[in-house]
């Protein structure tokens, strides 16, 4: 059954971190890593910019719309967008900012509910395609789209006089496509009143790491086999041999075994590297790049916990909500079917921050 993670830099753009079908490994295929090492408990630098790295996913829009036509976004449906709408405490009339809107999918549902939303990517496909998707809707409730630098908002012309005027923001799958992401979190944080709710949602860090975490399968030793024997007595055999037990050794021996129940098998994540930060390309289209097809790359930075967390800290946003989300889908019948459903509710997907603006902190 395949578990493929959504987005790594905008609502639903699938990526980093999810299993492959059979649930043995990443679903996009990394590339060599760059770290940055350090010892537990020493000052985390901000990372720097890249050059190379690509600002919006321009250059993979058409790839990403095709993707999200094909209904393959259903993580996204099923569980991000819940979780995100419940975390925001939305309300009609609400004013809520969603940073990296992609192709407005959170705008629309917010827009749904009476919320007043505006959304900025800085893909202006994206935000072209958002637009057309929300062209059916009243105009009065349709979102306000903007492209701009995420990074930047304060530079959005279209959030000029916003400043402290957004009751909340959202930022959904996107801060682990963004370095430096700190940006990200003070720009919003000035955006929003005093009091005023932040809500992220990031691949698990710990568990869903594209390139350092992935699936296996550990077969515990198989069970000793009971063998009886004519005088009731009992003997046991870890390598399929009876064991003779005082005089009835014969019997034992000649007495039929019963048959051995299969081996246990338990389905974990295996986590290779956690503490370092890590700049990492992803082929997102790996299957159609094996064809020949052209290589659709986004680069993802994969941080610990605790980065975001004294990110969120020094931007004055504190964090009074954190959940782990698992996968919502289930296996196909079959005779590992229900190891890996157990495994899949147990390991989370997910990892969503909710923080709130502190007064006085600006």
């Amino acid at each position: 059954m395949s578990d493929k993670a959504g987005k790594p830099g905008g609502h639903g753009k699938p990526g980093a971190g999810g299993p492959n079908k059979g649930r043995s490994g990443s679903h996009s295929s990394p590339r060599p890593a760059q770290r940055r090492q350090r010892r537990p408990g020493t000052p985390l630098p901000a990372p720097r910019g890249r050059a190379d790295q690509p600002c919006g996913w321009d250059h993979v829009a058409g790839w990403y719309e095709g993707l999200i036509a094909g209904k393959r976004g259903d993580f996204h449906e099923n569980v991000v967008l819940p979780g995100v709408v419940r975390l925001l405490e939305c309300f009609p009339g609400q004013r809520v900012l969603d940073i990296a809107c992609g192709e407005g999918v959170l705008c629309r549902r917010l827009a749904e509910l009476g919320v007043a939303c505006t959304g900025v990517d800085a893909s202006g496909r994206l935000v072209q395609a958002a637009r057309k998707l929300a062209a059916h809707m009243p105009a009065e409730h349709r979102p306000r789209l903007a492209v701009g630098d995420a990074r930047h908002l304060g530079a959005v012309p279209e959030l000029a006089k916003a400043k402290e005027s957004f009751d909340a923001a959202s930022c959904v799958l996107a801060l682990m496509n963004m370095d430096p992401f700190e940006p990200v979190l003070h720009g919003a944080a000035a955006m929003l009143k005093p009091g005023g709710l932040f809500v992220a949602v990031v691949l698990h860090p710990a568990f869903r790491s594209p390139g350092q975490t992935s699936w296996g399968w550990d077969a515990a030793a198989p069970p000793a086999r009971i063998v009886s024997g004519s005088a009731g007595h009992l003997a046991t055999s870890s390598a399929g041999k009876a064991k003779p037990a005082g005089a009835a050794s014969k019997a034992h021996a000649a007495a039929p075994a019963e048959p051995a129940p299969p081996p246990a098998v338990r389905q974990y994540r295996r986590v290779d590297a956690y503490l370092s930060i890590t700049r990492r390309a992803i082929v997102m289209n790996p299957a159609q790049a094996a064809e020949g097809k052209p290589a659709v790359t986004t680069v993802t930075w994969h941080r610990p916990i605790e980065v975001y967390a004294q990110a969120f800290a020094s931007a004055g946003l504190l964090i009074d909500a954190l959940e782990e989300w698992p996968s919502h889908r289930v296996s196909e019948p079959g005779p590992r079917a229900a190891e890996e459903d157990r495994a899949r509710r147990e390991i989370p997907m997910f990892l969503a921050l909710r923080a709130r603006m502190v007064a006085g902190s600006r």
